[in-house]
């Protein structure tokens, strides 16, 4: 019996050791994520201060922290950049008139009613395949037809529209070319006799 009752104490202090680890950690715990919570407190007031820092000093060029306000101009620039990239890329532009934002293909804003005036940007096809290009294109993204700059470009005499390298006929106007190019150095030699 008294086995028994020695193996009873056993589990009993067993028990309140074990309830007893248990409390501690859960007020370990509690006590670390209080700490956690007033870190993360701080931080968003050091964030306010920083933040409110940078907005009176962003434009100065001698403060005692340039380093950093110059850094973070740079990324501000960066992603005006980026979110402009994005604008292009979603065909947004903004109305002229009331400053909201708008699809780059309408004719009048949705919001104030403007008529947009759009730039008249040139077109560069590729003379081959009729793709469109970037302006700079040395090279069709399409066919790899070689892309004439301008000076090395042969236009028609008759309609003034680019001529395809080796093409006998104007694609445009149907003038025949080396019939075009005769009549426009005649014109030439008339105007300077």
């Amino acid at each position: 019996m008294a086995f028994f009752e020695s193996l009873g104490g056993k589990i009993k202090n067993a028990g309140q050791n074990i309830a007893q680890s248990t409390k501690k950690f859960a007020d370990v715990t509690k006590l670390k994520s209080n700490i956690s919570d007033y870190e993360k407190q701080i931080n968003e007031l050091y964030f306010v201060m920083g933040k409110a820092y940078y907005e009176r000093h962003k434009d100065d060029t001698n403060t005692e922290d340039q380093k950093n306000i110059d850094a973070i101009n740079a990324l501000f620039k960066q992603i005006s950049d980026l979110k402009e990239e994005i604008r292009e890329k979603e065909g947004i532009v903004t109305c002229p008139n009331c400053g909201k934002d708008i699809a780059a293909d309408v004719m009048f804003c949705n919001h104030c009613g403007c008529k947009i005036e759009k730039e008249t940007k040139e077109i560069v096809k590729c003379p081959d395949c009729g793709a469109v290009l970037p302006p700079d294109a040395m090279f069709c993204n399409n066919c790899g037809c070689k892309i004439a700059k301008e000076s090395e470009v042969r236009v028609c005499a008759n309609c003034g529209k680019p001529l395809p390298e080796n093409s006998m006929f104007c694609a445009h106007c149907g003038t025949k070319v080396e019939t075009a190019e005769k009549k426009a150095e005649k014109d030439e030699t008339d105007t300077e006799g």
